[in-house]
């Protein structure tokens, strides 16, 4: 199955309705094509805009009394995401989110990335769902300041407002794997798009260029108990990183990490997409802002990328 045709069969049965959100006291939504199921993020949603925690909505669907809610949305319209019977998404009727197979077929031909990868390959998906999407085009291998890579452009999306639409420029070594901070985001989507981007993606890419030399890998990082707290990762990220979880991690006096082993375990086929695009993001940091986190052979501060 190509690129597109993965898309396209994610899009089947969705569609968006404009209306007020009831909901019965089973938590279900009240509609003529109804009723139709919220999902954990449509559920996330719409505790947000009643103003209330996800905990108290299954209380009150434990209770059956998810009627309450009505009184508080007041027939508020909303734009509700759909796939066939269940919400994927409750946004408000001004949010004008961006579909996949829009970026695929009126986004992707109107990029002109030639001049920045030189030959490019055709995209792939690395992550595909409503709450986040991870799309990459990587150019040809470069060998630039004796550092060989493989360039990219990350495209990341989200359809039910998770995260906006942005470009990021990665690069791969064998040893790691970074991706920068959004060149491009909140893209308007038209003729024009490649032309006006263009400009952005060679600059950055260039300097991110430039910045590779500085990376070394040779050094090491101390880490005091209280330290690990910093770091936002689950217990089975920290095990791939550290080779212990958070727990046992946090019972040693001191410990030290070559930067070489942890920025190799965060290319780890045991990590998930989204986690390896996280520590991608966080390594960028860490990797061309050495001194801003580490003081003396000692970690002070961690970058913290959600999303």
């Amino acid at each position: 199955m190509n690129f597109l045709n993965q898309v396209e069969e994610f899009a089947k049965g969705c569609r968006d309705v404009t209306a007020s959100l009831k909901l019965d006291n089973n938590g279900d939504v009240v509609h003529p094509d109804g009723p139709f199921t919220l999902n954990d993020t449509a559920v996330s949603q719409l505790c947000s805009f009643a103003g209330c925690t996800v905990k108290f909505f299954e209380v009150l669907k434990e209770e059956g009394l998810c009627e309450v809610i009505n009184r508080v949305l007041k027939g508020t319209q909303f734009l509700l995401r759909l796939r066939e019977q269940t919400v994927r998404g409750v946004l408000s009727t001004s949010y004008k989110p961006i579909d996949n197979i829009v970026v695929c077929r009126e986004l992707l031909p109107h990029l002109k990335l030639s001049k920045v990868f030189g030959r490019v390959t055709d995209p792939v998906w690395e992550m595909l769902t409503d709450e986040f999407s991870i799309m990459r085009i990587e150019g040809v291998q470069r060998c630039e300041m004796n550092v060989t890579f493989v360039p990219s452009l990350v495209i990341t999306n989200s359809e039910v407002g998770k995260a906006a639409l942005n470009m990021r420029l990665a690069v791969q070594t064998r040893e790691f794997r970074i991706i920068s901070d959004p060149i491009v985001r909140k893209i308007h989507i038209g003729p024009y798009t490649g032309v006006l981007v263009e400009e952005d993606l060679v600059k950055a890419f260039k300097g991110l260029v430039k910045s590779l030399p500085r990376i070394d890998l040779s050094k090491e990082i101390q880490f005091r108990p209280i330290d690990f707290k910093l770091l936002h990762y689950p217990s089975d990220v920290m095990r791939v990183i550290f080779g212990m979880t958070k727990s046992e991690l946090v019972e040693m006096r001191v410990a030290s990490f070559p930067l070489r082993s942890l920025t190799q375990a965060t290319l780890s086929t045991e990590l998930s997409a989204h986690w390896k695009y996280i520590l991608a993001r966080d390594f960028f940091d860490l990797l061309l802002r050495f001194n801003y986190y580490v003081h003396e052979g000692w970690i002070i501060r961690w970058p913290h990328h959600v999303r």
